[in-house]
């Protein structure tokens, strides 16, 4: 079955990014992730970053190039335009990386998480892991990396954009991403996220573009 997914290195429309489109409706991850969270991260946090994005690289070398390409060219040389450049990826990535219809992972992804992680409940231990001990906030990515699954994190708005790896999944553990439904237990919605809401057929996808 063909997965649709929304193009995460291109500009959408002409010379300006755009909001991309949920891929369900506000209310959908309930009760998982509430329609307030999404209003809120999405309509306002996500949309911020693009509009501000569009602003920031007007008339600047960034205008012609892709997300990607303004990722890479900024990250060392101008913070407004990397920070909002990368959230605009991660979250782009995130989205996406759940579902309202959650499905056990396909015999192909199972092995491939088992020949990296021995077993699913390592797969499942070391993301929770890994997501509680990201001080602060920032991001937890699944990436391939010389044929192994690994999860790495990253500070703030940083990604492994650039690096010689692909990226499978994206998960926010910025506070606002959890904290209308989960308060400050952060280690709740990690749990929740990897047992209810993971996008397994979106991971098994980007694994066989990689």
């Amino acid at each position: 079955m063909k997965i649709e997914t929304v193009a995460d290195d291109v500009k959408i429309l002409g010379d300006k990014f755009t909001l991309m489109d949920l891929p369900y409706g506000r209310t959908d991850l309930e009760p998982f992730m509430g329609r307030d969270t999404l209003d809120t991260h999405y309509g306002k946090h996500h949309q911020a970053y693009v509009d501000k994005l569009n602003d920031l690289i007007k008339g600047t070398e960034y205008e012609s190039m892709s997300l990607k390409e303004i990722i890479v060219a900024s990250r060392d040389n101008d913070d407004g335009i990397f920070n909002n450049a990368a959230q605009n990826f991660n979250h782009i990535i995130f989205w996406q990386s759940m579902t309202d219809n959650y499905q056990d992972p396909s015999e192909t992804i199972q092995k491939k998480i088992e020949d990296s992680f021995e077993s699913m409940d390592m797969f499942v231990s070391e993301f929770v892991d890994a997501g509680m001990k990201r001080f602060g906030s920032g991001w937890v990515f699944l990436i391939m990396e010389n044929g192994k699954l690994a999860w790495k994190t990253y500070s703030n708005a940083d990604n492994p954009v650039g690096e010689d790896t692909d990226i499978l999944l994206a998960v926010d553990v910025w506070e606002h991403t959890y904290y209308l439904d989960y308060k400050n237990d952060r280690k709740k919605f990690l749990e929740t996220f990897i047992n209810d809401m993971i996008n397994y057929k979106f991971v098994e996808l980007r694994l066989l573009e990689a």
